[in-house]
Order: structure tokens, then sequence, then C-alpha cells
């Protein structure tokens, strides 16, 4: 959320379909770039490890993940 109080998320569907660059994107894909794979949807990702994931690729994903979420903090301020 860009705003915890408001509840106003960084992005809506009107920005996606306008084009504009989504906060999302730009995280997911530093991720992918890092070797991890995300969805990224207008203000959220959906995260679907298969069954057969290992402990190791789970550490890696959140640790990936963790690192990328800098951006969003960044833009509040944090």
């Amino acid at each position: 959320m860009k705003d915890q109080k408001t509840k106003e998320p960084f992005n809506t569907y009107s920005d996606k379909v306008s084009g504009k660059p989504l906060l999302v994107d730009q995280i997911a894909a530093k991720i992918l770039a890092d070797g991890v794979t995300i969805q990224a949807w207008v203000s959220h990702f959906v995260i679907a490890p298969p069954l057969i994931v290992t402990k190791e690729q789970i550490d890696l994903g959140i640790s990936v993940l963790d690192k990328h979420l800098a951006i969003a903090d960044a833009a509040v301020g944090v």
C-alpha cells in the first residue's frame, strides 16, 4: 500500500489499462533478473510455487522478494 492509513494502492487497474509503469512490474523484473519467477498483477504479486519446491528454493525466493521490496519501501519513504 502506498498509504497504510487510507489503504491507497501504488497502482490501480486504470493505471494498467492506460499503460502507466506499475511498481509491481518494476519489482517483478528485478526478481526475475535474480532467477526467481513471480507474477505481478496491478497492485499485488501471485506467488505459487510447485508442490515439489525445495526448502532452498523457498529460501531463495523469499530472500530475493525481500531484497527487491525495498523499491516499494523507498517509494513510501521507509
